[in-house]
């Protein structure tokens, strides 16, 4: 049996040979490239066997080789292996005469390419943003100045350094946008700021909402060691006068118990927080919901507050059950 096999894989060597020796492949290639790197790369697919070795075999041959051909068939051949094999000059190359949003979307470049094409990628800036491990200063810089916003906050959902939040603190200030605005203050609520620029942003004219962001971080870490010592909670709403207020992205961390003190001290849920509850199908969130922002109080549901309720058969039946219950105390 063993004695076959290395027949046929010996038959398949010499076989192969015949179109993808290096001559043949030129000829080939010299005639239609795509077609003819298209034929030996697709041979290396599939199962680990014998043939694919031996087609391993003649591309890795063929790509040694590729510096005798002319260059359209040497481009045919390193994008058919999705450039795995090109040069940073060839990649570079490719890059600039090829289709850049295949080469772009089917990440073929190098980080070193990346780099070094960032500039040149327009549009597709953003894509290539997300391949590229950690942007220069130069880099965040361009996403900034082409107002591509969404990449810029995509970055900084992982890099938090404190040279490119210096960057984007001066763009909001020197060159004031909304979205560049937007972006800091939604940073700020999540991780606050380093200490060297608060001072910078509490001097200029955005002061009012680098305040609000920064209290509500602060309003963020109560409640998440209150979670632990509730007594915290109650000392903080105590501190708020009257009637108690959160912003609502932090009531959206409320839990029941948490809750039950925020109202005890006159505090409401805005919509938000409500048709955050409701979407999570918190059921013990919902109750007291229902029976202190609505019923209480003789609120209606909007319309996504009652599409979100009618769409969940326990919140439904949570709804109804205590608006029957609301008749009968009646």
């Amino acid at each position: 049996m063993k004695a076959i096999n290395l027949f046929w894989s010996v038959w398949y060597f010499v076989v192969m040979a015949a179109c993808y020796n290096p001559l043949s492949f030129l000829i080939w290639s010299l005639f239609a490239p795509q077609s003819a790197a298209r034929s030996l790369y697709e041979k290396t697919l599939g199962a680990n066997s014998p043939k694919q070795l031996v087609a391993e075999f003649y591309w890795d041959l063929i790509n040694w080789c590729r510096n005798l051909m002319p260059w359209k068939s040497r481009k045919a051949l390193l994008l058919e292996g999705r450039l795995q094999n090109a040069s940073f000059d060839e990649q570079v190359k490719i890059f600039h005469q090829g289709d850049k949003v295949r080469i772009i979307n089917e990440c073929m470049l190098s980080q070193e390419v990346l780099h070094h094409v960032f500039p040149d990628c327009g549009n597709l800036m953003p894509q290539a943003a997300k391949q590229i491990a950690e942007l220069t200063p130069a880099e965040f810089n361009l996403l900034m100045y082409r107002a591509h916003w969404n990449a810029v906050s995509d970055y900084l959902m992982q890099q938090r350094s404190e040279d490119i939040l210096r960057r984007l603190a001066d763009y909001a200030i020197n060159y004031p946008q909304e979205q560049a605005i937007g972006i800091l203050r939604w940073y700020i609520k999540r991780n606050s700021l380093p200490k060297r620029l608060i001072a910078p942003l509490i001097n200029s004219k955005f002061k009012d909402t680098v305040m609000e962001a920064l209290d509500s971080y602060g309003g963020r870490q109560v409640i998440i060691a209150s979670k632990e010592d509730a007594s915290l909670f109650e000392a903080a709403c105590k501190k708020m006068g009257e009637k108690a207020h959160l912003q609502k992205e932090n009531q959206c961390l409320l839990d029941a118990t948490l809750y039950t003190i925020y109202h005890q001290y006159g505090g409401k849920l805005d919509d938000d927080a409500i048709e955050y509850f409701l979407s999570k199908e918190n059921v013990g969130m919902a109750k007291l919901i229902f029976k202190w922002e609505f019923l209480k109080n003789n609120r209606e549901l909007n319309d996504l507050q009652l599409a979100l309720v009618s769409s969940s058969p326990v919140l439904a039946k949570e709804w109804l059950k205590l608006q029957t219950d609301d008749d009968d105390a009646a």
